[in-house]
């Protein structure tokens, strides 16, 4: 039987053991109980102040708050509509159910909501989704070539896990998407605190330097933001009436004007299933500010950015694994982006050469509405459906949800 040491040896043994021998010894003791005590006080702080995710019915709501209402009863829809800015501004179901009343659906798109978000977002649902629901996943070219982008592809739109981040590093080739650590800050408690510095001083740079009602206005339009070109169509008190009415339709929960120097330009619907409906007050606006957009160039047989064909094949597989119910539906850009007939037709031959035969591979359908019906006014910027394009759309994403709706 061992002997203990009497207490006051111990404790001579403990302060030997820490005691520095040297200078060096004791800078790096130092810095270790800092890194721990400041590592811990991040995550902490991190964990405490992150917002927490609350399930919400809205499209004004952002993709987190909308899965996890979804998650809630999946069974209460027959069909969800899943993609980006196109899905968001296009598909609303509460329209299309006017022409289709068997179906009961949800909109789960938003803005800059490409690949990486989704597949995160699909991975977290795919195995809730019932056998009998019918999803709309509704793509365009660009998503494959989004390499030579100068924004960030992985927005802050969904939270990436840090299993799908390795992953997409891997396929990547090691070098990280743009904007995926921006993600990982903002989703995940224990890294939430890193960024909290750096969003105040973006918050309190963008005030000084626009005025926070400035910087409202140049968030609500985006893409549109530029030389001005404001005019007076409607006041804005006449415009402030029309969004008020608008508050007042059915499945209408939220309604928003936008103005360019003052004027009126648009009227912004938010379906309560999902969905950015913009109505136009002043359309020359908008068209001159599609003169102002420049157009792609066409495609010549080059290979789509690796990572996010195989994130496309990553959500296909998906639910190809779980036996879903997928239709693939494609969506372009406004034709003014074309330039030419030609250009068009040639990103055309890629979707049917390089992207359909991977959807019907797997048992999938892939579909196509007649999009030449839809004209340059129909869009209020370079890819997105104003109220006069949804109008045209609607009926025609009816037809195919019609085509594919399972009898309940």
């Amino acid at each position: 039987m061992s002997k203990m040491l009497p207490i006051k040896n111990v404790a001579n043994v403990e302060r030997r053991w820490f005691q520095a021998t040297n200078v060096g010894a004791a800078v790096r003791l130092y810095c270790f109980w800092f890194l721990v005590i400041f590592l811990t006080s991040m995550l902490t702080i991190g964990f405490v102040s992150i917002p927490k995710i609350q399930p919400q019915l809205s499209g004004a709501a952002l993709p987190p708050s909308r899965v996890q209402h979804y998650l809630q009863d999946p069974h209460a829809y027959s069909v969800i509509f899943l993609g980006d800015s196109r899905t968001y501004c296009a598909i609303h179901p509460e329209l299309i159910e006017r022409y289709v009343n068997t179906m009961h659906g949800l909109n789960l798109s938003y803005f800059a909501h490409w690949f990486p978000t989704q597949y995160s977002m699909v991975r977290d649902i795919v195995d809730s989704i019932p056998d009998d629901t019918l999803v709309v996943w509704s793509i365009g070219h660009n998503l494959f070539f989004l390499g030579d982008a100068t924004f960030d592809v992985v927005q802050t739109t969904y939270p990436v896990s840090f299993a799908d981040a390795f992953k997409m590093l891997r396929w990547n080739g090691g070098v990280p998407l743009r904007g995926l650590s921006n993600n990982l800050i903002n989703f995940h408690g224990g890294l939430y605190a890193i960024g909290t510095l750096q969003r105040s001083r973006q918050r309190l740079e963008r005030a000084i330097r626009k005025g926070i009602s400035v910087a409202r206005a140049a968030e609500v339009e985006g893409p549109l933001a530029g030389a001005s070109t404001a005019r007076s169509v409607v006041s804005m008190a006449d415009a402030e009436q029309l969004r008020q009415a608008a508050l007042q339709e059915p499945d209408v929960v939220g309604a928003e004007v936008t103005a360019d120097q003052g004027a009126a330009t648009s009227i912004i619907r938010y379906f309560r299933r999902g969905g950015h409906h913009r109505t136009e007050l002043d359309q020359e606006f908008f068209r001159t500010k599609q003169r102002t957009m420049g157009g792609t160039g066409p495609y010549l047989g080059q290979e789509p950015d690796h990572v996010h064909l195989m994130l496309f094949d990553a959500i296909l597989d998906l639910f190809a694994e779980r036996r879903k119910r997928l239709v693939v539906n494609e969506l372009e850009e406004a034709p003014f982006i074309y330039s030419t007939p030609e250009n068009r037709d040639s990103f055309r031959r890629f979707m049917r050469e390089r992207i359909q035969p991977r959807v019907e591979s797997r048992g999938f359908s892939y579909e196509r509405a007649d999009l030449d019906r839809l004209r340059d006014d129909d869009y209020f910027d370079y890819n997105h459906l104003n109220s006069r394009g949804v109008e045209k759309y609607t009926p025609m994403m009816a037809e195919i949800v019609r085509r594919h709706l399972p009898v309940r």
